[in-house]
């Protein structure tokens, strides 16, 4: 019996032995081609054996090793892809703001050519988003020299017309009539570096031009 017995401990142990070596030498095979080395061209082509025990440590790093690249590979394409993008709404534009700012210089001429008002320095502060302008209005004339203040209530830009209209107030005392009604210039270039062929409705009727050139700013 105990003849027996060790018979068939023998037989188990070859199998066990047999279904491990099947399982490690298709490994071991593909490994011994990929580890090929190539001598120098007088010896000829010399091939690297290596042991079944190698071959098992080297799988396990090439799994391993591709075990700890995937999540990276993965973070990165999560990364892209929840990345926040910039999106235009259709039919969305956004008009530049009027560059009206700087300092302006000119003189209001009747229809003869004289000099009626110098401007010495129309200096436009700010002009805000609905148009409205702000600033100032020096002036010099026969009567002195004054100032006046411009505010978004009366003096104003619209883009879509094109049309400057400027009217001075709280100026200074006894100043010229033209500056008591409004001045008009259509067709503005807010980039321009003139401004012509400003009107203004005066009292007596007359005609009454002003042509203003920018002296800094935009």
């Amino acid at each position: 019996m105990q003849l027996l017995r060790a018979h068939r401990v023998a037989i188990m142990a070859v199998l066990v032995a047999t279904l491990v070596l099947g399982t490690l030498l298709p490994h071991a095979d593909w490994l011994h081609a990929m580890l090929l080395e190539a001598s120098p061209a007088s010896s000829g082509p010399r091939f690297t054996h290596v042991p079944a025990s190698r071959a098992t440590q080297a799988l396990s790093s090439t799994a391993s090793a591709a075990r700890t690249a995937a999540p990276i590979s993965n973070a990165e394409v999560t990364a892209a892809a929840v990345m926040p993008a910039t999106v235009t709404p259709l039919g969305t534009t956004t008009a530049p703001a009027p560059d009206l700012a700087g300092t302006w210089r000119g003189a209001y001429v009747d229809a003869s050519g004289k000099q009626l008002l110098r401007v010495v320095s129309l200096s436009i502060s700010r002009v805000h988003d609905d148009g409205g302008i702000e600033g100032t209005l020096q002036y010099g004339a026969a009567s002195g020299d004054g100032e006046c203040k411009l505010h978004p209530r009366g003096s104003t830009y619209s883009a879509t017309d094109r049309r400057l209209q400027l009217s001075p107030e709280g100026c200074s005392t006894h100043y010229p009539k033209e500056l008591g009604v409004p001045l008009d210039f259509d067709g503005v270039n807010p980039q321009a570096k003139t401004l012509k062929n400003g009107r203004i409705e005066a009292p007596t009727g007359q005609v009454i031009r002003v042509d203003l050139k920018r002296v800094s700013g935009a």
